[in-house]
């Protein structure tokens, strides 16, 4: 009786170190996901080249994806967020807008299609839009 109690407490305790989260310290490379969720200025919005006013200029991601984006007269915007990272480049859609997504520390750099395919590069054409952020210094990460 006391093997069985035995071997039943060390499988407990095998399955219990397994299932513990892993330190963030310790992670090689945290998922983008995790990554992105926070608050971001937006730097620069552009179309063909050309700068695009009365853009977002604050991205609000939360963690389940969604995107709030405050535009310059206030208003604000929800959008829901799909990644896929293992592709490359890595996709992102914004509702219905297909793109793709860079991410380099604290700055992230978004293209995506205002009416055609998905872009497959970050250069300016007429119907991709280009987003140019950065981590804001007050969202704490």
């Amino acid at each position: 009786m006391r093997a069985a109690v035995a071997v039943l407490l060390t499988a407990v305790a095998a399955l219990a170190a397994m299932a513990a989260p892993v330190p963030k310290g310790l992670k090689a490379k945290r998922p983008d996901a995790e990554v992105l969720v926070g608050r971001w200025d937006v730097l620069r919005t552009e179309q063909n080249g050309q700068p695009l006013a009365n853009h977002a200029k604050v991205w609000t991601i939360d963690a389940d994806l969604k995107m709030k984006s405050l535009h310059g007269n206030e208003q604000v915007l929800n959008w829901p967020l799909k990644i896929d990272p293992d592709e490359t480049p890595k996709e992102i859609d914004i509702s219905h807008y297909k793109g793709i997504y860079e991410l380099d520390g604290d700055d992230l750099r978004v293209a995506y299609s205002t009416g055609g395919d998905r872009p497959t590069t970050f250069d300016a054409k007429p119907d991709v839009v280009i987003e140019v952020l950065r981590r804001a210094k007050d969202d704490g990460k």
